[in-house]
């Protein structure tokens, strides 16, 4: 007789979007505040965050095409941080607003493909990730 795993039961990650709609609006009113000029530095790492979460899927996956998205969003991400380094405000060109939108459109449709379970430990290694760099820069403080 075959015997059976148990697997620690999940919600599918469609489901789970479904149900906690404030994960993908924080999403798109970052974009949309930084496309009207008024983005604050919070809203800016919301978009940093979406990234991040779609890099380390695409990694876990090896999705090379959404690999690809989150690498372009990087670029524009990486020219809006060294021009708010220079100006003091977080302003973006057409292009990089092209290639956040499309990196936003991507992570939604990727993570509705994906299993729960590859989400939450994404978002777990990316939670461990900040707390570790948030004790660090308290400690050299």
């Amino acid at each position: 007789m075959k015997r059976r795993i148990k697997y620690p039961k999940r919600v599918p990650t469609m489901i789970a979007m479904a149900l906690n709609t404030s994960y993908e609006s924080a999403e798109l009113v970052a974009l949309a505040s930084l496309r009207t000029g008024t983005a604050s530095k919070a809203q800016f790492d919301v978009l940093i965050d979406c990234r991040n979460m779609l890099a380390l899927g695409a990694s876990k996956r090896n999705d090379t095409s959404v690999r690809m998205v989150a690498d372009l969003a990087s670029i524009a991400i990486g020219n809006i941080r060294d021009r708010m380094e220079e100006t003091g405000k977080i302003r973006a060109t057409g292009d990089e607003l092209q290639a956040l939108h499309a990196m936003i459109d991507i992570s939604q449709d990727f993570w509705r493909r994906q299993g729960g379970g590859t989400f939450a430990e994404c978002h777990a290694i990316l939670t461990a990730w900040a707390n570790s760099s948030q004790q660090t820069q308290e400690s050299s403080a």
